[in-house]
């Protein structure tokens, strides 16, 4: 598969506290809107060996520092299924206050740096933070966070100025300086005013959320934006930098049986299927053709099907972000307790959109556990597959001599090797199965004491009927593991079958 080019999204955001399992619902919807492959997460409030479970398909890794004793500060950085980032070293903070965390993205070092300022003393934490990370960063270093400190008051504040002194702002610039670091945001917008917190107490706009690279990499950065509040009391802020070669996954399409319980949409499956099998059924054209492009019409049909309702939802959403949007900037510009108040219906509206999702999540996830929860099945593999990372090979040193860190290299020497080294004659292959055979007479000979009669043996060797195969079909449970066409067994399809819908098409056109 070709390598294609694509933007690295890094996402920071103050969370105001994770414990509630609806705003880590929140979270995680937010990320995958926002398609951050590194989301730099503040004031989690999670305790040490206490962390709830922050992840799913799409961020299956995270990398956690929590406060040792308290529910309090505390972040995380998550990491996207679509980054093959390969984890080198860590630090992290006892208090829950910064996260270092270094790797590899194909073959190139970077360096996230996650950090959450306390609200007093913000240039003596820095100093010291950043001292730390200045040692132990390598490659392109990346960091963001909560610095609760807007470093420009005049463009920073919605009142051009700031409670901190310009002394103290002086020393955090000095600190940040002496590591070449520039703010992305900033350099994209240098007179701008945009902010990322709100504060009601004080009926201010500050931007405190930053995102910083070396002066450097400032030529890496693609687009900077601060997203609007809409569960959580901070703006995310997105960066997308230029990013190393990567591999695009390939998506494979499965039947969401949840489209089956509406009435509506069954009718529309059976009225299509008729009209194909009545359209298309004829002597003419081999059953097992028609047989096989049926299931591209049904499958056509339900994505379309799913298309339209997604497209409803994704519209609602849309013009609710929309709305949240332009009020937020009027009363950024206006601080008017009526513009905050029609800001907080669509924001009301929002949630209750996202909680409807998050409730539908959370009623599969315990359906989920409870069937599989002590089975081997898929949640054993789901657990499983988290080792691949681990054991997976990134480079390979060919044949030839050069190393290479190409998948298509390495699957073709893996072949090449394991075909050498079953690579048998035509001569010593027919006398090893013969070996084989006479081995396995001799066992059956020694072991089994009886043998089936004639005419079970008649029975097994006759062709499988359709009713053999229904059977098991209409016996199997939702959500087993459908075939290569994406199809599962699931009984929710009107009642006629397919291949009853074609024997009666063909009896209509002969």
């Amino acid at each position: 598969m070709a390598y294609q080019p694509a933007p690295l999204p890094v996402l920071t955001l103050n969370c105001r506290g994770l414990n509630i399992p609806e705003r880590r619902t929140h979270l995680l919807l937010e990320l995958r809107k926002r398609h951050a492959l590194v989301a730099m997460l503040q004031e989690t409030h999670f305790r040490s060996g206490a962390s709830p479970t922050l992840r799913n398909k799409f961020y299956p890794t995270n990398h956690f520092c929590n406060h040792p004793t308290a529910r309090k500060a505390g972040v995380a950085t998550l990491l996207s299924a679509d980054l093959e980032f390969q984890t080198l070293d860590t630090v992290a903070d006892t208090q829950g206050r910064y996260l270092f965390l270094k790797g590899a993205i194909a073959g190139k070092l970077y360096t996230f740096a996650n950090i959450y300022v306390p609200n007093k003393r913000q240039a003596m934490f820095l100093k010291n933070a950043l001292a730390k990370l200045n040692d132990f960063s390598e490659g392109i270093l990346i960091l963001g966070g909560d610095f609760n400190v807007p470093l420009d008051p005049i463009l920073d504040s919605s009142t051009g100025h700031s409670s901190i002194s310009q002394l103290h702002l002086r020393a955090i610039r000095r600190t940040l300086g002496n590591m070449d670091l520039a703010d992305c945001w900033r350099t994209l917008n240098p007179s701008a005013k945009d902010f990322t917190y709100y504060s009601a107490i004080h009926d201010r706009y500050f931007r405190i959320d930053y995102l910083f690279i070396r002066q450097a990499g400032l030529s890496r950065i693609e687009s900077a934006k601060i997203e609007p509040a809409t569960w959580s009391d901070h703006g995310p802020v997105v960066v997308e930098l230029e990013s190393p070669l990567f591999r695009p996954s390939r998506w494979t399409w499965r039947l969401n049986e949840t489209l089956l319980l509406d009435p509506g949409t069954r009718e529309q499956v059976s009225q299509a299927l008729t009209h194909y099998f009545q359209d298309n059924a004829s002597p003419d054209i081999s059953p097992i053709t028609i047989w096989e492009a049926h299931k591209s019409v049904l499958r056509g049909t339900l994505i379309r099907i799913a298309t339209h309702k997604k497209k409803t939802v994704m519209k609602e959403m849309a013009n609710l972000y929309r709305r949240i949007t332009e009020l937020e900037s009027q009363h950024k510009r206006s601080l008017l307790v009526e513009t905050y108040r029609d800001l907080m219906q669509p924001r009301r509206q929002l949630k209750e959109l996202l909680m409807k999702r998050h409730h539908r999540s959370l009623q599969r996830s315990k359906a989920f556990f409870y069937t599989h929860a002590n089975k081997g099945g898929r949640y054993l593999a789901r657990l499983l597959r988290g080792q691949i990372p681990r054991t997976q090979v990134r480079k390979l040193k060919l044949t030839s001599g050069v190393t290479s860190t190409l998948p298509v290299d390495i699957a073709g020497e893996f072949q090449l090797f394991y075909r050498s080294l079953y690579n048998l004659d035509a001569e010593d292959t027919q006398m090893h199965t013969a070996l084989i055979m006479a081995r396995t007479r001799e066992y059956l000979q020694d072991t089994v004491d009886s043998v089936i009669s004639p005419d079970t043996a008649t029975d097994l060797e006759t062709q499988i009927t359709e009713e053999e195969l229904a059977a098991p079909l209409k016996a199997a449970k939702k959500g087993k593991a459908p075939g290569p066409d994406g199809f599962s067994s699931y009984r929710g399809l009107p009642r006629l079958s397919m291949r009853s819908r074609m024997g009666v098409a063909l009896e209509q056109n002969p």
